[in-house]
């Protein structure tokens, strides 16, 4: 459940200021332009303003019990209702709290004998712009919430994704594998030592990182030599291999620069060097594209704790 929006940092100090400027403005639209004294349009000022400003709070809950997404019209029936009752008290109490205080001024009791319609229409009007705020508030938050679980959902379908191909991987390529030394017992004696040892290595590496979510690039680089160097032998003369990375010029030598005039300035501190390529696939029906992202973070440690210094995004 949505926690209330004006209990939290920095909506309630931007409340509370709003509501100094209501006083305030109060105040001197009453004893500037009434010529009412200032004991009269401060008491006035504060005592209808502090309730309101209880009473802005309490709307949140009207709201919250009161959604959009059933019946329009019970919806706007219970705000109706709400808002008459609670302008009501609001107005009552204020006149009864004015009431017992000494103030000594004809024209402001007068003009608050008075003004019972005005203050009301004023009130109920305050109470529509509070709800109409609220719902505002609660339709962009459950937007938000809306957002974040597609995210988490199609990162879960991804999963789902990635480990269904790899429980299909495994089966075949082991099948295939197998056939393949098979064959190469009877052609080549010499080379199905090789081909048992590869196959166990591919097999090991997969087995140990099922439950990783990462790997290193020499790793992932080594395994993908291994199972192609596998694959090799099943299709022979058919499958021509050749494998690049492509960075930018003098990408590496720009960062271990920049590490260099870090280092410079670090004194006795300790530094060291992190650096992270995620990899990302994607598979379409007859090709495969590799997208790289580099992030190359210098951080700095000391006294067993690391913290940021800057980051490296090449262009």
């Amino acid at each position: 459940m949505m926690s209330h929006p004006l209990y939290q940092k920095p909506a309630n100090r931007f409340y509370l200021i709003i509501w100094s400027v209501i006083s305030i403005g109060h105040f001197c639209i009453f004893y500037f332009f009434y010529n009412f004294s200032i004991l009269a349009s401060a008491l006035d000022s504060l005592i209808f303003n502090t309730l309101y400003f209880g009473l802005g709070l309490g709307i949140w809950y009207l709201v919250r019990f009161n959604p959009l997404n059933k019946r329009l019209s019970r919806t706007i029936l219970n705000h109706a209702i709400s808002g008459v009752i609670a302008v009501i008290l609001w107005a009552s109490i204020g006149k009864s709290l004015i009431g017992i205080l000494p103030i000594e001024d004809k024209a402001y009791e007068n003009f608050l004998a008075n003004s019972n319609l005005g203050r009301n229409l004023i009130g109920f009007a305050l109470y529509a712009l509070f709800s109409l705020s609220f719902y505002l508030i609660e339709h962009y938050e459950s937007l938000q919430d809306r957002i974040r679980e597609e995210l988490e959902l199609k990162a879960l379908v991804n999963e789902a994704h990635l480990k269904s191909l790899k429980s299909q991987i495994n089966p075949h390529f082991l099948f295939n594998s197998l056939n393949s030394i098979n064959s190469l017992t009877l052609v080549s004696p010499e080379k199905t030592r090789d081909m048992v040892i590869k196959l166990s290595e591919f097999l090991r590496y997969s087995a140990g990182k099922q439950s990783q979510e990462h790997a290193t690039l020499e790793e992932e680089l080594r395994h993908m030599n291994i199972y192609l160097d596998i694959e090799k032998v099943r299709f022979g003369k058919k499958l021509d291999i050749e494998t690049s990375i492509a960075l930018k010029p003098k990408f590496l030598t720009l960062f271990c620069s920049h590490c260099l005039k870090m280092r410079s300035n670090m004194a006795s501190r300790k530094a060291w060097i992190q650096s992270q390529l995620p990899l990302s696939v994607q598979n379409p029906a007859l090709s495969l594209e590799l997208k790289w992202k580099t992030n190359l973070m210098i951080q700095l440690m000391q006294k067993g704790r690391e913290s940021d210094l800057t980051t490296l995004r090449p262009g």
